[in-house]
Formats: structure tokens, C-alpha cells, sequence
């Protein structure tokens, strides 16, 4: 409440999506408030195949992964901005 005292949920409040580009994982959850009052959570997703394909090559250095955007009223409940990510690695 006070931004300075932090209390951790027993639960996750950001989880992979059901199926699309973040369905495997989301980490480097960043947040940041917004002007509209809202609460803007910018993450690393990665997918089900690209950890299939990091899994089969022994590991990866650097998982394959894009950034994505969710927003949030109250930094429980979040909202994805859109099902596609907002940032991609561009295509070499």
C-alpha cells in the first residue's frame, strides 16, 4: 500500500497464457504506473516449442522469447494488452 512494505502472495499473480507465444513461461516482470492510474507489467514470454527446441538442443544460453504487456487496477489482477507480444526479436 505504502510502495515501500511488500507482502508476497503464496500464488503467482502473473501466470503463461493458456496456448500463443507466452504459453510456456513468463519472467522479468517489470512494472511500472502509468499516467492513467493504471499498473503496466512488461514481461519476457517464451512459447512451448522454443523450450521444446531449447530442451532437445541441451539447453540454451539465451532463450528464444519476445516481450509482452499486461495492465493492471490493483497489481493482483492483469490483463494481457493484446495475444500477440508487443516486442519481437526481428527475423534474421
Amino acid at each position: 500500500e505504502d510502495g515501500v512494505t511488500w507482502h508476497r502472495d503464496p500464488e503467482p499473480v502473473f501466470r503463461p497464457a493458456e496456448q500463443g507465444w507466452d504459453d510456456a513461461l513468463v519472467s522479468h516482470c517489470h512494472v511500472a504506473a502509468g499516467p492513467d492510474g493504471q499498473l503496466h507489467l512488461f514481461y519476457f514470454g517464451s512459447s512451448k516449442p522454443q523450450q521444446t527446441e531449447c530442451d532437445e538442443l541441451g539447453g540454451c544460453a539465451m532463450t528464444p522469447g519476445a516481450i509482452g504487456h499486461a495492465v493492471s487496477d490493483d497489481g493482483r489482477v492483469w490483463r494481457r494488452t493484446s495475444a500477440l507480444p508487443a516486442i519481437s526479436p526481428r527475423s534474421e
